[in-house]
């Protein structure tokens, strides 16, 4: 799984020996510039990482890998405006408009079977869908979207789960599971098993919200 990050610190966290895969955290000039070169990789996750920079030739591959069965996830973050810019929207299967604030998040809440507790309001970034479906919604604000592109998947969550109090939801776990399926067929499957109690001592262990990217620290758990 590639993580793709444009805030700079990423905080060392020690990975449990039963993850049952691998995040590798790494810059936007190291993607490759042929689609073969992402042979192995299942998923590819942005967050709040700015896209202009890619060549045409790192769009291109990564397109090709996306419609011949790969999975891309994009988190939402307060920096809406770089999901504005043109290198990110043409992957993202919405256009984001701004921040919508709530003083709570039911519709989640009963998706995942967790509460969301915070005080006062949560930014959501606000965002109309041009392709595929909401699975969860707001008050007509999509909160997690699916589409497809060829025989690939995009997801997109408007939340931030980056930053509290978000990054310590209870049901963060369950949606990373849905966000991120199945494992590809080949892969043995042991490796799919998930175990959420390692998820559940990330998140009461690790001190997520004091970090810059708490949402790599739990990323790594996997």
């Amino acid at each position: 799984i590639l993580l793709l990050t444009g805030m700079s610190a990423s905080p060392p966290v020690a990975i449990p020996s039963v993850a049952p895969r691998s995040i590798v955290s790494m810059s936007l000039g190291d993607l490759p510039t042929d689609p073969r070169a992402y042979q192995g990789v299942w998923s590819l996750i942005l967050y709040e990482q700015p896209l202009r920079d890619l060549s045409k030739s790192q769009t291109l591959a990564l397109e090709t890998w996306l419609s011949s069965g790969g999975r891309m996830i994009i988190l939402g973050g307060l920096h809406y405006a770089l999901y504005q810019e043109p290198a990110l929207r043409r992957f993202l299967p919405v256009r984001v408009l701004g921040l919508k604030r709530f003083s709570s998040l039911p519709s989640l809440e009963r998706a995942y079977g967790k509460p969301v507790r915070f005080q006062g309001t949560l930014p959501v970034q606000d965002s109309r869908i041009v392709e595929g479906r909401a699975l969860v919604e707001e008050k007509g604000i999509p909160i997690v979207v699916e589409a497809t592109r060829g025989k690939g998947r995009v997801f997109y969550l408007s939340a931030d789960v980056g930053r509290g109090p978000l990054s310590r939801w209870e049901g963060l776990p369950l949606l990373f599971k849905d966000l991120l399926g199945s494992p590809p067929e080949k892969e043995p499957r042991a490796h799919a098993a998930w175990d959420e109690a390692v998820f559940f001592r990330l998140l009461s262990g690790s001190s997520l919200f004091a970090s810059p990217v708490p949402v790599l620290s739990f990323l790594l758990g996997f």
